[in-house]
């Protein structure tokens, strides 16, 4: 089984030399205050701009994910916006927790016209029926030339840890993209057969990188779509 890491915690190291029982004291207590102020997302308003097409949940013997395909109404691209997901079921599941990733709790950038699936494979649901999601308001500005990326050479295939689909990510733009996430879906006769992500850490301007989606579910015979938003849309500076 294929084993994923859900949560960094990363604690501070102690300062050189010996410290007082006090001092580690009031070091735990303000670092206990500190997690304590983290917060989940919220979306207590609908985004009128992003419409939730579909909803489904696939489920393996490596877990379970999520997909949501989405459709952006606006006239204009939007970056960072929050998606509350639930998938009822057994003891259920929300992506509301403090501490996830933002690729699990966001949608980095929709552009105008866009039709995209959007892919959480952290659900921890033991016994997972159907999802809802909600979008909200973006919480960043896109400017309307924001780097775009095309994934290319999809290729099928498999190996002690089950299916995955290998491909390109070609980034034509002149801005270095850093923690990518590729959303993957496959479907078959208008079903969502198997669904999974795959992280690219760097792509430097004008290079091409190779991924690997492992599949939660079951891709043969299915058409593959793929979504990749960039997360850094401008140029430093």
């Amino acid at each position: 089984m294929r084993r994923r890491l859900l949560v960094f915690v990363v604690l501070p190291l102690a300062l050189a030399g010996c410290e007082s029982s006090q001092e580690k004291s009031a070091r735990l207590a303000k670092l206990a205050k500190s997690a304590r102020k983290e917060k989940g997302i919220e979306v207590t308003r609908r985004n009128p701009d992003v419409q939730v097409l579909r909803t489904a949940v696939v489920h393996d013997a490596n877990g379970t994910a999520a997909a949501v395909e989405l459709r952006m109404r606006g006239k204009r691209a939007q970056a960072q916006l929050p998606l509350l997901l639930e998938v009822s079921g057994g003891r259920g599941y929300r992506n509301d927790v403090p501490g996830l990733a933002p690729s699990l709790t966001h949608v980095a950038l929709l552009r105008p016209g866009e039709r995209v699936w959007w892919v959480n494979d952290q659900v921890l649901a033991d016994a997972p029926k159907k999802a809802t999601a909600k979008v909200g308001p973006p919480s960043a500005k896109a400017a309307p030339d924001a780097p775009e990326l095309i994934a290319k050479s999809l290729r099928l295939d498999r190996d002690s840890s089950g299916a995955f689909t290998s491909g390109k990510l070609k980034n034509g733009s002149k801005v270095e993209q850093r923690n990518l996430t590729v959303f993957a879906v496959a479907e078959k006769g208008g079903n969502v057969g198997a669904a999974g992500r795959a992280g690219i850490e760097r792509l430097k301007a004008g290079a091409t990188g190779r991924f690997k989606v492992f599949w939660i579910g079951d891709p043969a015979g299915a058409r593959v779509s793929v979504f990749v938003p960039p997360t850094v849309l401008k140029e430093a500076g």
